[in-house]
């Protein structure tokens, strides 16, 4: 007996988190599929391959956004497709001018900087 129709089995999905469009237009060269699936509050896109979903998200600059935008395409793919990795993608502020457009730089540890008053908010 198959299980592909079952409703406990979901799609793994890839969800990408970019700051800007100027660093959204690579994946949109790359995958010409993709489709804008919102554009309020932010734009988002997906492509649907045979063995993967890929939800893409603009969160605009800054730790705030990428945090909002993150818990958004979390939150709306949940139930529908199980989230196996969490890309964020940018620039981050060139903030290593040894680094080139195409390095691709794994982090060992997340880091929130943010001021006390968010801080106290968060608690």
């Amino acid at each position: 007996m198959s299980t592909t129709n079952s409703p406990s089995i979901r799609t793994p999905s890839l969800a990408i988190v970019i700051p800007t469009s100027f660093e959204l237009a690579p994946f949109l060269r790359l995958w010409p599929e993709l489709r804008q699936t919102s554009d309020h509050p932010w734009e988002t896109y997906q492509l649907d391959t045979d063995k993967v979903t890929v939800n893409i998200i603009v969160s605009y600059i800054g730790p705030a956004n990428a945090a909002a935008a993150t818990e958004r395409i979390i939150v709306t793919h949940q139930g529908v497709h199980h989230v196996e990795a969490i890309l964020h993608c940018g620039a981050a502020g060139a903030i290593n001018p040894s680094l080139m457009p195409g390095d691709i730089v794994l982090g060992s540890e997340v880091k929130t900087i943010c001021s006390q008053e968010i801080l106290a908010v968060r608690k």
